[in-house]
């Protein structure tokens, strides 16, 4: 059985060992922590470029004005 726990070092606490306890029983477990690394934000130069990209990809598109994007929105949650 594996599970992963993705949180931040200050919500360890005994409830988290609690939890961990209760969930593998009396397995032997081998437990690993490794640090996320967020990825860095882009600036808002890097943004407007990538955002510019996306323009030119779709700037021969026709949008029909009677389109309802609500009911395409609710087929695709279905």
């Amino acid at each position: 059985m594996r599970h992963t726990f993705q949180l931040k070092s200050g919500d360890i606490n005994a409830n988290l060992i609690r939890n961990i306890k209760q969930l593998f029983k009396d397995k032997d477990l081998k437990i690993t922590i490794e640090a996320q690394e967020r990825p860095a934000r882009p600036n808002q130069k890097e943004l407007a470029s990538r955002i510019m990209k996306v323009v030119d990809q779709f700037k021969g598109v026709k949008v029909d004005p009677n389109l309802d994007l609500s009911s395409l929105a609710n087929e695709s949650n279905l």
